[in-house]
């Protein structure tokens, strides 16, 4: 997971990233050690407050199917669901 990269690369702290994502710094903190796995709902949160997609949060490894996909067209935080719908 690249969350700590994204996080860094705008100055944040995890305590900025809790604030704007609402997911804890205790869990953002696990998260980037490798601890815990994220759920959906988490990944959406930290891919809004961050501006990126949730593909852009995944290593290689973890992002797995959806890899090479072209998910332009879903937003970030609404997983299956068109941006236009």
């Amino acid at each position: 997971m690249k969350l700590a990269a994204l996080r860094k690369a705008k100055k944040w702290t995890q305590e900025k990233l809790e604030a704007e994502s609402k997911v804890s710094q205790g869990h953002i903190s696990a998260l980037e050690r490798g601890i815990k796995q994220p759920t959906l709902p988490v990944l959406k949160r930290l891919a809004a407050a961050l501006g990126v997609s949730i593909v852009d949060l995944l290593d290689e490894a973890d992002a797995g199917p959806l890899q090479g996909k072209n998910i332009s067209n879903y937003r970030s935080t609404a997983c299956c669901r068109k941006a236009d719908a």
